[in-house]
Parts: structure tokens; C-alpha cells; sequence
């Protein structure tokens, strides 16, 4: 089960859950073209004098193999990578730690019970050979997937988390387990230090428009491949009147503010007798693919989300994308907009476009000599990451750094992506 995918430079990797007959722990994947994996020999944990791909073992316990790994490119080169997952240590453990002496109010009570939970994390120099941090970075109850990144422009790191959104309770009322008066959220908490973060606040919960039923589980939170300031997030619904899981789809603007995209799912379970049949639980990250499709994993599941535990099958897969096509502009007859003025980082416009027979796009530079509605070559037909080109010619008349607005018309035609560059297009 991959908990973590990334490309790295060239390589696409990969980090999971391996189990055996006896122990579970943490492993490591490479592949050169996201599809076709292998599991590297790694001299990192010997077990029974082999050579394994273990990177951490562990006796068997499902919540531990929920962690995230993403690349620092800010940090020393000894913690470019960083993982964030979930802690446990005993009341009497939590008690005598450096924690509760550094930050004696600084935690949740809700994450004090049998065990106490909380948000751990780790540093490597390669993603293979790790170090845990030995105190929490915040004391929280977690129990679910946490993701973790460094936002450039926040220039924070930034952890988004399982949150029980519950109001205070008040004098005197006794609901037994707090849960049953709290709701699941996705929570959000923000440091420029690693080793140190607040309790995170909740950052989003299940709308309105959202029968009560509905509610957010693991948090999927990622980038779009290639813009890491477009933030898009994949929550797994849970449907507790039909114990059904299904994907949507959020986005951000900022890394901070979210909203649901319309379309109220994404991705479902598959048929009756379907390997993914039971439940379905995305995780990031989204990724590019060498032909262009955009891949999101997702662990399938046999039987029902709380089917009796022990007794279910899983097994990984991919929600695909082909040609990146996620979302859409789309005008059925008619239709035009244009785009706020932006820093050209390349002399070239591509698009990513579907026209249906009879229909056409068109691409305006305004102020431009020669970049002209009138002057633009239509775009038909299917296009993929095409240069838009006036008069036959495909610059935009203007040079890297330049300033420039784009105007859009089209007709039955949708319009997924646009990018800049200089480079040749196969």
C-alpha cells in the first residue's frame, strides 16, 4: 500500500506499507515511469541476516503505517526529506517527557486517553536511511492520514491533519466519549520551524450542501503536478448510513481557504465483485505521468470501511486523468474570458484543449501588434499542450519577464491547461 508517491528529478518514488508473516514496516519503491515498480535492496534493516527493503519495523498496528514523506528544498541537505505521521506514547510516558515540561499548556486533552497521540516526525538526507524526532511536534489527537509540505510562498511548513471539530462543552453536561458530539474535519497547522508547530485549527469540514451523514476522512492533501502553488486536496467521504467511502475534490487559492469543486464525486468504489468494491481511501501525491496523465493513488479495500477489521484485502491503484484533463472551461455554444495579468516565464503559449466538430478556439495577447483574435490561428480538434500560433507563427511577440493579459474565445470547446515556455513540442 503506497502512503506516499512523488516524482523526484527523473525518478518517480514511492513510500508504503509492507507486511509480513510477522512484523510490518515502512518501504521504499522506485520506478522510472510511475506504472512499473521495484522494491531497491536496502541494507537498512536485516532481518534474519537478509537484506530487506524495510526501512522501520514495527509489530503490526494499522494507524502507524499512515505517514507522509515530502521533499524540503530549503533544508540542510541531511533533512531534505521529511516524514509526518502519527505518534503514541503512554499517559505515564507523556507525563515524564520534555514535552509536557517545554510546553505544559501547549496540547489537546482529547489526545489523552489509553494512549496518547500525537503529530511525530522524521529527517532524512535520502528518504531511506531516518531519524525520528524525539519529541512531538504537537500534541494533538490524530488518527488519520497526515500530510506535510514546505509552501515556498507561505515560506512555512505547512500540516494538514484529522481535526474533531467540537465546540467547548458546557458546565456540568457528561456525553461520555467525546466523539459522539464531534464531527471529523481536516485541521490545519502552520511553522517555520519543523520541530515545533501549534495545535492546528480546522481548516475545512463537510458543507451544508452535504447530507450529515457525510464525513471527512484522510485529507489527501497535494499540488497540481508541476505548479506547487496550485493546491488541490482529495478528502475521502465516509457515508455512515451505507459505510461507503468516496473521493472528492477541494481547492485552494492560498493553502488556507478551501472550497469543494462542484462536482460532488470524484471517484466511488468500483462494482460488485471489484477488487476496490468495499471502500476506497486516496493518498498523495497527484503526479504526471511521461505520456501526460495525471495519477492520484488510492488504497482499494474488499469489504466495507468498518467491515470486522483483519478480515478485509487491499490493495493500491491509480485514479487516472488522461492528458491531465482534471477540470474543465468549458462553453457548450458561446463563450469567452480572460485571465489577470501575469509575468510571462516563457516566450510561448501551449494549450490543453477539446474542441467538438464546428467549434474553435482563440487566444488574444491584449496590446499585443499581430496577437489578435482576429489574427489567431483557430485551435480544433483534440490538443495537447499545442503552441497557439498567429499568423503561423507561435511566439507571443513578447520575452520572458514581460507583462501580459490573455483573452479567450470559444466555441463547444473545453480548455484544461495553459502553460508558458520556450521549449520544442513533439
Amino acid at each position: 500500500m503506497f502512503t506516499t508517491v512523488m516524482k523526484d528529478g527523473t525518478t518517480y518514488k514511492a513510500w508504503g506499507t509492507c507486511k509480513g508473516d510477522a512484523i510490518e514496516g515502512d518501504c521504499y519503491f522506485e520506478s522510472s515511469d510511475g506504472v512499473h515498480w521495484t522494491r531497491p535492496k536496502l541494507d537498512v534493516v536485516k532481518l534474519d541476516g537478509r537484506e530487506t527493503n524495510l526501512l522501520l519495523t514495527r509489530p503490526y498496528q494499522p494507524w502507524l503505517r499512515i505517514a507522509h514523506v515530502f521533499r524540503d528544498p530549503t533544508a540542510d541537505p541531511a533533512e531534505r526529506y521529511k516524514m509526518v505521521r502519527q505518534g503514541f506514547m503512554s499517559p505515564e510516558e507523556f507525563e515524564r517527557s520534555e514535552f509536557r515540561e517545554r510546553r505544559p499548556d501547549d496540547w489537546e486533552t482529547k489526545a489523552v486517553g489509553d494512549q496518547v497521540r500525537y503529530i511525530q516526525g522524521g529527517v532524512s538526507s535520502d528518504g531511506i536511511h531516518w531519524t525520528m524526532l524525539p519529541e512531538p511536534l504537537v500534541v494533538e489527537f490524530c488518527d488519520n492520514h497526515i500530510t506535510g509540505e514546505w509552501d515556498e510562498r507561505l515560506e512555512q511548513y505547512v500540516i494538514y491533519t484529522r481535526k474533531w471539530h467540537a465546540n467547548q462543552r458546557a458546565a456540568g453536561i457528561d456525553l461520555g466519549n467525546w466523539k459522539s458530539a464531534a464531527k471529523r474535519a481536516v485541521g490545519r497547522t502552520t511553522s517555520t520551524n519543523f520541530r515545533r508547530f501549534p495545535r492546528s485549527t480546522v481548516a475545512m469540514t463537510s458543507p451544508s450542501s452535504m447530507p450529515p451523514s457525510h464525513l471527512l476522512y484522510a485529507n489527501s492533501k497535494t499540488t497540481m503536478p508541476g505548479a506547487p502553488d496550485q493546491h488541490v486536496m482529495f478528502p475521502t467521504v465516509w457515508n455512515i448510513v451505507k459505510d461507503a467511502t468516496y473521493i472528492r475534490l477541494a481547492t485552494s487559492p492560498d493553502n488556507g481557504i478551501w472550497e469543494f469543486a462542484p462536482v460532488r464525486e470524484l471517484f466511488g468504489t468500483g462494482g460488485p465483485g471489484a477488487w476496490d468494491d468495499g471502500a476506497v481511501f486516496a493518498s498523495p501525491n497527484l503526479i504526471e505521468l511521461p505520456n501526460g496523465d495525471f495519477a492520484l493513488s488510492y488504497w482499494g479495500f474488499d469489504v466495507l470501511h468498518k467491515y470486522p477489521r483483519g478480515q478485509y484485502h487491499f490493495s493500491p491503484g491509480y485514479m487516472i486523468w488522461p492528458k491531465g484533463r482534471m477540470t474543465a472551461i468549458e462553453a457548450k455554444e458561446d463563450g469567452e474570458f480572460s485571465l489577470a495579468s501575469v509575468v510571462l516565464p516563457g516566450g510561448r503559449l501551449l494549450i490543453n484543449a477539446s474542441v467538438e466538430p464546428g467549434g474553435e478556439v482563440r487566444v488574444e495577447a491584449e496590446g499585443v501588434d499581430g496577437r489578435t483574435f482576429k489574427t489567431c490561428d483557430p485551435i480544433t480538434g483534440d490538443q495537447f499542450w499545442t503552441p497557439v500560433s498567429w499568423s503561423g507563427g507561435d511566439s507571443l511577440g513578447l520575452s520572458k519577464g514581460d507583462i501580459v493579459r490573455l483573452q479567450f474565445k470559444l466555441n463547444k470547446a473545453r480548455i484544461y491547461g495553459i502553460e508558458f515556455d520556450d521549449r520544442e513540442v513533439d
